[in-house]
């Protein structure tokens, strides 16, 4: 029986094995297609994953091909002349907001793993994590008083030190796993556990993201200083004539 060693895309179970439960059969007298669709089946969870596989001709992937010869077993990875080319259901992208310190993405991507596995206090706590991760980053680097050690205190007087929109401070104190301790919660509901994933990303793109990509856009758009400066220099010394060529090129697009 073939194989293949992958994270399965139903239960998202990590190094799992899919193993072959149907494939085209053969039909005596027609060539067998290059691309075959095939059915594997999870060994943890059991549910059926959709793979095209791509073989040689009149290769058949079953228990038997279609002169009795025995067919390939063993990790597809390992068997020649058979390659995946696509499982489906494709596996969650899961990504952090953009310009996140990687201890940070780290937390929030493993609140994105925990989610979608229903592991809702599992998922809330690497949620909260990555929002407290940030929120002691963003205080070393504006603040030199104590931190405060509670999270939604902290936020709190992190707004009146760097630029945050007092609708945040308000939002994070009403996310039960923002507002609260972890000791002090039951098991988190799946309700919490999506809040804090939503309030996680928005606070991540305002205070990472969007600082970042106004600082790039400034710099395509901002010429660099010495090279204003060059610029400013050759105006200087321009003639009328000189002058007029160069505005003239401006117009037209090509400076």
């Amino acid at each position: 029986m073939l194989t293949i060693s992958s994270s399965c895309p139903r239960c998202l179970q990590p190094h799992t094995t899919l193993q072959l439960a149907y494939a085209d059969p053969d039909r005596p007298g027609i060539p067998a297609p290059a691309f075959r669709e095939t059915a594997f089946r999870c060994a943890h969870c059991q549910q059926l994953v959709l793979v095209t596989v791509m073989t040689p001709q009149n290769r058949y992937l079953g228990p038997l091909d279609a002169h009795g010869k025995p067919a390939p077993r063993g990790d597809i990875a390992k068997v020649d002349g058979i390659e995946v080319r696509q499982i489906l259901p494709e596996m969650p992208k899961n990504n952090a907001p953009e310009h996140c310190p990687v201890q940070v993405s780290k937390a929030f991507l493993d609140g994105a793993a925990n989610l979608e596995q229903a592991r809702w206090t599992a998922a809330a706590s690497c949620y909260r994590m990555s929002i407290d991760r940030a929120s002691k980053l963003l205080w070393q680097e504006s603040c030199q008083d104590d931190m405060p050690h509670n999270l939604w205190k902290r936020i709190e007087k992190l707004s009146s030190k760097i630029e945050m929109p007092n609708s945040l401070v308000r939002w994070a104190e009403v996310v039960k796993t923002v507002g609260n301790e972890m000791h002090e919660l039951d098991d988190v509901s799946e309700e919490d556990a999506r809040d804090a994933a939503h309030f996680a990303e928005v606070f991540l793109t305002y205070m990472y993201t969007l600082p970042e990509r106004l600082a790039q856009f400034r710099a395509r758009r901002t010429p660099p200083v010495a090279e204003a400066q060059n610029l400013l220099g050759e105006l200087k010394n321009m003639t009328g004539a000189q002058m007029s060529a160069f505005v003239t090129k401006v117009e037209s697009g090509h400076p």
